[in-house]
């Protein structure tokens, strides 16, 4: 099963990163708020694919898989955008470090201590039952049922980028020009 599920990680992750990017191609034209509002709709999008991932995991297998991928897909359409709200919001010479920052928080916050929050929270909710391997699923399930919550957050968080992003860019675009300015060109 951990093939299959690398396998539906490894896809997602490529065909969100590139559906995030076609969007926000096409929609950066008609707004400038595109790209939060982008990442938001997959962030709330995936909300409700993982629980149903989370729920149906002891009822079918196959909608697991279904509801993982979908899921995992909205999750990864924010990928290439967050690198790119970053960089036009931040001046050019703090690109590398913000960039450097943000995916360090990223994985500090996500891959490198949710594993063990989710199995913190599934000791604890076992800890009050019986030893059973029924008890073991289902303190797992319950923990788990952070990552839905936390992609709410992550979605709410997005618009409110959504209702400040023009006014920081418009901050680091005078700062953008006037360095752009004084460096020379390597290619001159």
């Amino acid at each position: 099963y951990s093939l299959i599920f690398g396998a539906i990680t490894c896809v997602t992750g490529i065909l969100g990163i590139g559906i995030g990017a076609a969007l926000s191609k096409h929609f950066k034209k008609k707004s400038s708020r595109a790209d939060p509002l982008i990442c938001a709709a997959g962030m709330l999008s995936s909300s409700p694919c993982l629980y149903l991932a989370i729920v149906l995991a002891k009822h079918s297998t196959a909608a697991t898989y279904v509801f993982i991928a979908l899921g995992e897909t909205f999750l990864a359409l924010n990928w290439a955008i967050v690198a790119d709200i970053l960089l036009y919001i931040i001046i050019p010479s703090r690109r590398s470090l913000a960039e450097a920052v943000q995916i360090t928080i990223c994985h500090v916050l996500g891959d490198a201590s949710s594993s063990y929050i989710i199995g913190a929270i599934s000791d604890g909710i076992r800890e009050t039952r019986p030893a059973s391997s029924f008890w073991r699923f289902v303190s797992l399930e319950h923990a788990f049922l952070l990552c839905p919550f936390i992609a709410v957050v992550g979605g709410a968080l997005f618009l409110w980028t959504a209702n400040h992003l023009e006014e920081d860019r418009l901050k680091a675009s005078p700062i953008a020009q006037d360095s752009e300015e004084v460096t020379p060109n390597p290619r001159s």
